[in-house]
């Protein structure tokens, strides 16, 4: 899901999408794509931009459901596109980066790479710095790509290959890279978390590390869920552990969230876990989904914190808001303080004739 206006857009993976309240969750629109839809959702202005398996780009409005434009990306669109200067840059299954005016969805334009023999299902988004859109690629590189022409400008290695099976050899960089400050943080599969200098692209220090869910940052500590669901927090300005958990080693948990002071994640079974994020020691947890011997009511979504609580969508597409707060932790502000530069946005998009 992803939240703007007191509004909760849902795209779920049988084409259909919905428009909540967040007040009460009820249905104020909702819309069947004839697709399946495959990344998570992003705003801007009056449009909610939803991707498909087959590569579709869409938008629809965000106050009727009502198709804006409809555009094509060269391959199954599973990681969220990224929006600067009211440009959509999309990164694809099939290693392709490609640019697209939000105003009407038209192609600006587009980038093939090459990928390994097998790689992770998901992709990282992109990430527009200093006029560079930059990704992770299947190959543990940073790629970057001129925002005006998409000519190809930085190639980073941050994580070898190892091993002699195609599977050892998999250095996927499927994590969103972060700026934070003066960092622009990278993390990859069975390979290592790095910092890089944003201006000269500079490693400032590299962690063994292994990753495959998207990381957080709040007061200049980076949250982590490893492989094997393993929770660890490291220094940004050093990369030194700041704390390890595995109460939750090998339950499948999503990808860390900062809330009141807390770092939440869900697991396979349903549950919400809560740990103080100073620390990381365990709090406790909470049963959110009802049990079924039919349904798999787990939670694999990544969870999504608003200043009104925490968006949870289950594996069955039943959506959730959750509040959550501990007397054990002392926080300053509800959200993390992280974040996103966006650059300058138009305030409307019609309806295209395209």
């Amino acid at each position: 899901p992803t939240y703007k206006n007191d509004k909760v857009f849902v795209p779920n993976q049988n084409g259909r999408v919905y428009a909540l309240a967040i007040t009460n969750g009820k249905v104020l629109w909702k819309r069947n794509m004839l697709t399946n839809l495959s990344s998570p959702a992003e705003t801007i202005a009056n449009a909610v931009i939803l991707g498909s398996i087959k590569g579709d780009l869409m938008a629809l409005d965000t106050n009727t459901g009502a198709t804006l434009w409809h555009s094509y990306a060269p391959s199954s669109i599973f990681a969220k596109p990224t929006i600067y200067d009211s440009v959509i840059y999309t990164h694809t299954h099939d290693g392709s980066v490609a640019a697209f005016d939000a105003k009407d969805g038209s192609k600006k334009w587009s980038v093939s790479n090459n990928i390994p023999e097998i790689a992770l299902p998901g992709n990282s988004s992109p990430i527009v710095l200093n006029n560079t859109v930059m990704i992770g690629s299947e190959f543990g590189t940073v790629l970057g790509f001129t925002v005006d022409e998409g000519d190809r400008t930085i190639n980073i290695p941050i994580a070898i290959a190892k091993g002699s099976s195609p599977a050892d050899k998999m250095v996927d960089i499927s994590a969103n890279p972060l700026l934070y400050g003066d960092y622009l943080i990278f993390a990859s599969y069975q390979g290592a978390i790095v910092a890089l200098d944003k201006d000269n692209g500079k490693m400032l220090w590299a962690k063994k590390s292994s990753v495959v869910n998207n990381i957080i940052i709040n007061d200049n500590v980076i949250f982590t869920t490893q492989d094997d669901s393993l929770l660890k927090a490291f220094d940004i300005e050093t990369g030194d552990t700041v704390w390890t958990n595995d109460t939750l080693k090998w339950r499948k948990v999503t990808a860390p969230i900062y809330y009141k002071g807390l770092i939440v994640v869900a697991d396979f079974e349903g549950y919400l876990h809560f740990f103080n994020s100073l620390n990381g020691n365990y709090l406790g947890r909470y049963k959110l989904t009802p049990k079924s011997r039919i349904f798999n009511n787990g939670i694999s979504a990544e969870l999504i914190p608003t200043e009104k609580g925490i968006i949870v969508q289950s594996q069955n597409g039943r959506v959730y808001l959750v509040d959550a707060y501990s007397d054990k932790v002392i926080y300053d502000t509800i959200l993390s303080d992280y974040k996103v530069d966006r650059g300058s946005e138009i305030d409307h998009i019609s309806i295209s004739e395209k």
